[in-house]
């Protein structure tokens, strides 16, 4: 049960006992309770306790009890009242307001709690508990090897000396093995040494196979030419007689009987030498002839790469690409009139030809521009756009030069007039193939680093049905 002592007071009178003091417990209120009767004052929780104590719940000071709640100027004296923190000598300062205190207690840091493991019995302070927890011998904690729950002060122990999974180094092979599993991995350990059964020679676990295989004297095996079955410490004599064994021929490298090889002679073997060579060039010939279909499969998928054609992933999403990337086109249910830009897969120096097969809007454009103005362009018309751009009615948008930026020039162009242009890092020119106009403007990198730009070639399409082709 909760109780508040006036020994906790900061300021402590007796004025403030006798208006404050529950009559059952002697101490300060706590959720005080008031006798209508003789309107005396308990703590809720003294009155409760009383009351069971009784046969009948009465006041315990004129037996008559009818409850209500404190009188509210009580409530506020008792609110206003500075307590310390019961905890004091626990070390906590706190100087509390009556009204924060319960909360408080609640949750104070020096409040003494029991550790909350089985078999601990200490009592900590709860600023304290983390630290317990890290070093509490009762506290139960995982074995790396068997993953049982084991308490902190018994760990050790069993992951050294007592856990059966526990793994330990085999003294042979050096392999890491539960100890349970020791004595089976020990029967089969690749490093054991058996007696051969045939030759009684020391051989390692790991080696028997390829002993019995290849090495063993006394295996049985069949002679690749008779079918002969000897052991193998008598099959190399054999071998060196057998007549049905075949022998390599120095001169053609054919594979000769013994039996027959005194047939084999200077004529046939040079027959079949003369065969083999026939055979190796007719090898060497499909072997330049692949060669030279591979060269020619090289060089064409080199000229597809190289060819100039529009891009169909740098570009705005309402241009179609058709007829193997050769044409570019707008063909949509309505008709709003904005720049729609598309690059064009090229290298520098490299003329560029194009056609417009149809405009519907002169300011359909051709030139070079910076990747990001291909998704999200610029307004030309002013400065620092990072393009050099020519319209089909003249106009120019030309980052370099203030002056002649959104001009128009002498220069244009029509539907079925073939233009070209060349870009490189230095210099832009077009030319109308037509008109035989021809303007040019070095690149400028004045407002911005060279090496972070990126110029493309690119076309701008406008309004619905506008289409061009690259001629070349």
């Amino acid at each position: 049960m909760q109780v508040l002592r006036f020994d906790q007071l900061v300021n402590r009178s007796p004025q403030i006992e006798e208006l404050c003091k529950c009559m059952i417990c002697l101490e300060i209120f706590i959720d005080p309770m008031c006798c209508e009767s003789c309107e005396n004052h308990f703590c809720q929780t003294c009155l409760t306790t009383w009351s069971q104590n009784q046969s009948a719940r009465s006041c315990p000071v004129c037996n008559k009890l009818k409850e209500k709640q404190g009188q509210r100027i009580l409530k506020n004296m008792l609110n206003d009242l500075d307590v310390y923190c019961c905890y004091k000598q626990n070390g906590c300062l706190g100087i509390l307001k009556y009204s924060e205190y319960f909360f408080h207690i609640k949750s104070c840091q020096f409040k003494q709690v029991k550790c909350e493991y089985e078999g601990c019995n200490i009592d900590i302070l709860l600023k304290d508990k983390d630290q317990h927890d890290n070093t509490c011998p009762f506290k139960l904690l995982q074995c790396k090897w068997c993953q049982q729950e084991i308490w902190r002060k018994q760990l050790e122990q069993h992951e050294l000396n007592e856990c059966l999974q526990r793994k330990v180094q085999c003294g042979k092979c050096s392999s890491e093995v539960p100890i349970l599993m020791m004595q089976n991995h020990v029967d089969t350990c690749p490093e054991n040494i058996y007696k051969c059964q045939l030759c009684l020679s020391d051989i390692k676990l790991k080696d028997l196979e390829l002993h019995n295989k290849n090495e063993c004297p006394q295996v049985i095996i069949k002679c690749s030419g008779c079918q002969e079955q000897l052991k193998r410490i008598s099959m190399i004599l054999h071998m060196q007689s057998c007549q049905f064994v075949e022998i390599e021929c120095e001169n053609c490298q054919q594979q000769i009987q013994r039996k027959d090889l005194k047939d084999h002679t200077i004529a046939k073997c040079f027959k079949t030498l003369k065969q083999i060579i026939t055979d190796q060039q007719r090898q060497i010939k499909g072997l330049f002839t692949f060669c030279e279909e591979l060269s020619q499969q090289v060089n064409l998928l080199s000229q597809l790469q190289q060819q100039i054609k529009f891009s169909k992933h740098f570009k705005h999403k309402d241009i179609e690409v058709i007829k193997d990337g050769k044409i570019a086109q707008l063909n949509l249910n309505e008709n709003k009139k904005f720049d729609r830009l598309i690059a064009i897969k090229n290298s520098k120096n490299k003329p560029i030809e194009i056609e417009f097969l149809h405009i519907s809007d002169l300011n359909v454009c051709v030139g070079i521009t910076q990747r990001q103005n291909i998704f999200n362009p610029k307004d030309y018309s002013k400065h620092n756009h990072q393009s050099y751009l020519f319209c089909a009615n003249g106009i120019v948008y030309i980052d370099e030069n203030k002056e002649e930026n959104g001009k128009k020039k002498n220069f244009g162009f029509v539907i079925g007039q073939k233009l070209e242009l060349v870009y490189n890092d230095q210099f832009v020119s077009i030319k109308n193939c037509t008109t035989q106009q021809y303007l040019k403007y070095n690149i400028s990198y004045e407002y911005f680093d060279k090496d972070d730009i990126e110029l493309y070639p690119v076309l701008c399409l406008r309004s619905n049905f506008d289409k061009a082709r690259i001629v070349n």
